[in-house]
């Protein structure tokens, strides 16, 4: 009997008989996962219904459950307080939204709204401290006792950092509320909103002949641009605190542009940007009409296009408001200029890649998915990943999504969706040693295992981390992949996976290895780190006595700067010895609390290597592959078994949705999995893979085994199924067996299927991760899946069935006939699924994060026609026939059409990584991101600016080339580096009756009110070659300027 069906018997039992069914069920799998749906449903119907009536009398009986029972239950309560408290935190951040949007139009600001062309509001909102309580006190009076009573109540922000799962919401949330789809319009007092807010983005784009379902595969290129214009806000604003002080930097001076002003000049920006979108998109829509329709993926090609011009027309507004800003502060033609050549040198590609754009929360509403989604916002990102830091919240450039459903009331409902991104968290570009990579990923696996424990209602045992990363040959790693070093980010990140997962106590032997041989190696660290401990010492002793006696000190400086330098390397290798002991002490406790547990809690992390973007070797073993097949090597087979490791683990997960033959195969191979897996780990002598030892070798051969099995079982299953013709319309069914068939037959191995088998992986895991090098093109193909099948459940539970798209329903069909065994393999599913997403969400949700990740969109585009070739050897035959003609004619010419350009680029362009179905056109993406070449970006944008102001014009104003050479990088910082040396240089000559009081002296002339260009003045004569004598530069007090009315003179 189906899961369905044991669901069905229970809640239809009536009132006595509730607990009779359930207790009647003799798998605690199906228990389990029934009690997590009556959780939900009566969460939803009230009191009154059936499902609270049957999950009342069930809990009444909890002293009698089996210890299993029991522990899966209580999670199930923790997943679900959870995913209620999310849900309520949700829906107030909506209602707020509306509230503030309301207050606004009310003050007549409704021009101060901002939209985006999908038919989106797209509001920040901030919520104060009270508001914060508010929603706080809100999630907890929902909450159980248990719950209550774990708030420490330290912060309002500790408290909602508990109840919402570990993750504290930023104080600014960027809302993107979907005002399209009528028929789901919110009911009550916002309805009337709505419809308003609705007539506003009229009359800023105009109408759109587009089906509501289909705006979210429309590019959203104000969400774009606006990104990218927050970026350059964000990272003009720190690159202006380098310099942004008065010419004495002083203290408490001021700067030009403060931090209300970089607000204020953002959204000046932004308004404007508004109306270049609004502008642009209704050209686009223009050119992809035809007989009154629009179609879309015209529509898109047109709004890709303007991609550049959009994010260089965000640029260059906000600098032209930072011009208007300081000529309103009366600043002239010098001080702008000085200003602007200081932001234009000093930006890098640094200052861009080093934050994101925001740093906040994303929520996210779609009316026709009623899907609700919130982003946790981090200031990490991927491209700039740090350390593994202790302590710290924000690691990693973690994202965690919590999905809602939104009820026919418009009110967002709890769901157990959940899922997180992460970036590949190896750090191979940092110039790190092979030891210090691993040793950091080991750290942040343990992170990253918090948070899913935490995702997961506190279950211990093995998590999954869904790696998307092509793994190709040394060769192709780095040369033909750009250098991206995947194959060797692949391998840290395998390799730490099995350090990770070691014993604590074999851990802690190996470190005191490490140790032993560090201090045999470095035998007199003890004496050197004294020995410059006294030098340095004695050289600061030296120092504070010259600075009492009033003498140079300059040369004493430089001299303890050298020492300090020349002996780092010693003081390093101390406080490293330091680490490693603390290290192990560490160790050695949380060894000896792994010790007394009983069972083990196999707190494990599993590795699901599966590359998702076709540019990957397939996976598979060695000893499968055929004679002439070299691709295969002992790093992949080792990639290939942890991969199927966490897929079996995955199903046993899931066994409610399987049968209970195919139940019992999985777990008994899962424990083969663990009992083999742990004798690797305990052996202090392993080898490098799990794959290359005795117990790898032996569980490689299990599964081969148990794969055969498998598929025997479902095809038995499938014929009884097609004979009795059993149908499903529950998803995580069909999704399971899906799996279960692709894994029995390698499907999941073949790189054509990476990302269907990735994308089902996920959606069905209680709680899931997933990310690849940047954790932004391929992890959004994947969850972009994701939320569509999570919202095709929802709505389906919830009666509306009906209402699904011909797209949609096709998933169910190509499900039920590759599970039957209709078909060969997934092709016609892995199409289904990507025609559905490119019909209404290619352009959803979780595009967000690679916008707010590095300013643009991601840049990732469909297959060319060739690359979508099945056959390799095709394939590269289709390539070689194209390319021939080419040779034969002049290169040049070819190339100088685009078009041109773009079909040979395409037939190798690793950034063509979408199913072809979805026609995703990536024109423009990569060239608004923030390591492609913003700062010089930046600096033909401000000399553009300022050859259009009216102080830069005309005869005597327009810039010299002399001024022109200090915008180019790096020049203001070497000016100014010069001037100082030179100063230095002369103060470092000048008596101690002068240089003694030369800083105070000029600080006091300042603080007197004497004129900027004065107190130059006296700096300058003071610190003239000729001026040594000790005496002030002026032959009578007379000759000094006056301060103020001329009352007060400084003497």
């Amino acid at each position: 009997m189906s899961f369905l069906a044991h669901f069905n018997k229970v809640i239809s039992a009536g009132d006595g008989h509730y607990l009779e069914q359930f207790n009647a069920i003799k798998r605690v799998d199906i228990q389990i996962a029934i009690y997590q749906k009556l959780l939900y449903k009566a969460g939803e119907e009230g009191k009154e219904s059936a499902a609270h009536a049957a999950l009342e009398s069930i809990k009444n009986d909890f002293q009698n459950w089996p210890s299993d029972l029991k522990s899966g239950i209580e999670i199930e309560d923790q997943r679900y307080a959870v995913a209620k408290a999310n849900a309520i935190y949700q829906d107030y951040l909506y209602q707020k939204t509306f509230e503030r949007v309301k207050d606004m139009k009310e003050r007549g600001l409704s021009k101060d709204l901002l939209f985006d062309p999908q038919v989106r509001l797209v509001y920040e909102l901030t919520l104060t401290k009270e508001e914060r309580e508010e929603v706080c006190n809100k999630i907890e009076q929902q909450m159980p006792l248990s719950i209550k009573q774990k708030l420490k109540g330290k912060s309002i922000d500790a408290d909602l950092k508990q109840l919402l799962g570990g993750r504290t919401p930023t104080k600014t949330t960027l809302c993107s509320i979907d005002l399209g789809c009528i028929a789901k319009a919110p009911t009550g007092e916002n309805l009337k909103l709505f419809k308003e807010l609705r007539t506003m983005f009229v009359a800023k784009y105009g109408r759109q002949n587009l089906f509501a379902h289909q705006r979210a595969s429309m590019v959203a290129s104000f969400e774009e641009s606006y990104a990218h214009m927050c970026l350059m806000t964000k990272t003009y604003e720190s690159v202006s605190r380098q310099f942004d002080k008065e010419p004495l930097q002083i203290d408490d001076a001021q700067p030009k542009v403060g931090k209300e002003d970089w607000k204020n000049i953002r959204h000046k920006a932004a308004l404007a940007l508004q109306d270049k979108v609004a502008e642009s998109y209704k050209k686009a829509v223009s050119k992809a009409t035809t007989d009154g329709v629009v179609d879309l993926y015209k529509l898109n090609q047109n709004l890709a296009k303007e991609r550049v011009k959009l994010a260089d027309f965000s640029k260059k507004i906000i600098l032209e408001n930072v011009v208007t800003h300081l000529k309103e502060k009366e600043f002239g033609r010098e001080d702008i200029l000085n200003y602007m050549q200081n932001l234009s040198s000093r930006v890098d590609k640094d200052s861009f890649t080093h934050q994101t754009a925001t740093g906040y929360d994303y929520f996210y509403t779609s009316n026709y998915l009623q899907q609700g989604m919130l982003i946790t916002g981090t200031k990490n990102t991927a491209h700039d990943k740090p350390q593994f830091k202790e302590n710290i919240e924000d690691q990693l450039a973690y994202r965690r999504v919590t999905y809602t459903y939104r009820d026919k009331e418009a009110v967002l409902q709890p769901t157990s969706a959940m899922s997180s991104r992460i970036p590949s968290p190896a750090l191979v570009f940092h110039g790190m040693s092979d030891e210090l990579i691993k040793r950091d990923l080991v750290q942040k696996f343990g992170f990253l295992h918090d948070e899913m424990r935490v995702m997961r209602g506190g279950k211990d045992g093995p998590a999954v981390e869904s790696l998307f990363t092509s793994f190709h040959s040394e060769f192709f790693d780095q040369y033909g992949d750009g250098n991206n070093l995947q194959r060797a980010s692949a391998l840290y990140i395998i390799q730490a996976m099995h350090d990770f997962n070691t014993p604590w106590s074999i851990r802690a032997k190996k470190l005191e290895k490490q140790i032993s041989d560090f201090q045999q190696t470095n035998a007199h660290l003890e004496v050197e780190v004294q020995t410059a401990e006294r030098a340095i010492a004695q050289a600061q002793m030296k120092l504070k006595i010259l600075k009492e006696q009033g003498l140079p000190t300059a040369n004493k400086e430089l001299e303890l700067t050298a020492l300090i330098k020349e002996n780092a390397a010693t003081f390093e290798k101390k406080a490293h010895l330091l680490k490693l002991k603390s290290d192990q002490q560490k160790m050695q406790e949380l060894a000896e609390e792994q010790n007394l547990e009983q069972p083990p809690k196999n707190n494990f992390i599993y590795i699901q290597n599966i590359g998702t973007n076709r540019h990957t070797q397939d996976l598979g073993y060695r000893g499968d592959r055929g004679f002439f097949d070299v691709t295969g090597s002992l790093e992949l087979d080792d990639i290939t078994l942890s991969a199927e490791m966490a897929m079996l683990h995955t199903l046993q997960e899931n066994s409610a949705f399987l049968s209970n033959d195919i139940r019992e195969q999985l777990s008994r191979i899962n424990r083969k999995v663990l009992k083999e897996y742990r004798e690797f780990l305990n052996d202090e002598h392993r080898p490098l893979y799990f794959a290359e030892s005795r117990q790898g070798e032996k569980l490689i051969a299990e599964i081969r085994a148990f794969k055969t099995g498998l598929k025997t079982q479902l095809d038995t299953e499938a014929q009884e199924a097609s004979k009795n013709k059993i149908e499903s319309n529950h998803l995580p069914t069909l999704a399971s067996n899906t799996l279960a068939r692709m894994m029995a037959t390698n499907q999941h191995w073949d790189s054509r299927y990476g990302q269907l088998s990735q994308a089902l992986s996920m959606y069905i895991e209680w709680a899931s991760t997933g990310g690849c090098k940047s954790g932004n093109e391929r992890n959004q193909d994947v969850m972009l899946r994701f939320a569509l099948l999570k919202s095709i459940h929802e709505r389906v539970e919830h009666g509306g069935e009906k209402e699904l798209k011909s797209h949609e329903r096709k998933i169910y069909k190509r499900m039920t006939a590759y599970i039957n065994g209709e078909t060969a393999d997934p092709e016609k599913l892995r199409v289904a699924i990507s025609e559905s997403v490119s019909q209404c969400n290619m352009h959803g949700g979780a595009a967000a994060i690679s916008r707010e990740d590095q300013g643009g969109a991601a840049k990732v585009s469909s297959f060319s026609a060739v690359q979508d070739i099945r056959s390799p050897f095709l394939q590269w035959t289709a390539r070689i026939a194209l390319i021939s003609p080419m040779l034969l004619v002049v290169p040049l010419v070819l190339f100088a059409f685009s078009s041109v350009r773009k079909f040979y680029s395409g037939l190798f362009d690793t950034n063509n990584a979408a199913d072809r179905e979805m026609k995703l056109d990536a024109t423009g993406a990569s060239k608004t991101q923030a390591h492609k070449g913003q700062d010089k970006r930046t600096r033909d944008v401000v000399l553009e600016v300022l050859s259009e102001d009216n102080l830069f014009t005309g005869k005597g104003k327009t810039l010299t080339s002399e001024e022109k050479d200090l915008f180019k990088k790096g020049s203001m910082e070497k000016l100014e580096n010069e001037e100082k040396q030179k100063k230095q240089e002369i103060q470092s000559s000048v008596p101690s009756s002068v240089s003694t009081d030369y800083n105070a002296g000029i600080k006091a002339l300042s603080e007197l009110g004497l004129a900027k260009a004065d107190i130059k003045g006296v700096e300058e004569k003071i610190l003239e070659p000729q001026n040594h004598s000790g005496e002030l530069p002026y032959d009578s007090p007379d000759d000094i300027p006056s301060v103020g009315n001329g009352s007060m003179v400084l003497k």
